[in-house]
């Protein structure tokens, strides 16, 4: 199995890649009452949460099953953006967070 990892910045937010091991930022452990995790977007290829933790949003995190052809089929994907524990991100950066998602793919 090939190992990838691929990063993105832009002037406002990071996504990182990879379908090197790792989970989410936090909520994998029931004892973690601290974390909530709330559906942010969800297509046929890729399903992301929104992280946050004592309140505060910490990381848009999720799963692709197809945006790259691996053994394993599995790439995790996480995005951060700036000030992201203070600020909700606006309707236009949103739109295009996820212009950039959608276009994410093996060429």
């Amino acid at each position: 199995m090939s190992e990838y990892w691929v990063n993105i910045n832009s002037d406002y937010f990071q996504i990182d890649m990879s379908n090197l091991g790792r989970g989410p930022y936090c909520g994998t452990s029931p004892e973690e009452t601290d974390c909530e995790t709330s559906k942010y977007y969800q297509d046929q290829k890729i399903t992301l949460n929104l992280f946050k933790y004592k309140g505060e949003n910490k990381e848009i995190f999720g799963n692709s099953n197809t945006t790259f052809d691996t053994v394993n089929g599995t790439f995790w994907i996480a995005i951060k953006y700036d000030n992201m524990e203070k600020e909700t991100m606006k309707s236009s950066e949103e739109t295009k967070l996820i212009q950039m998602i959608e276009s994410i793919k093996k060429l």
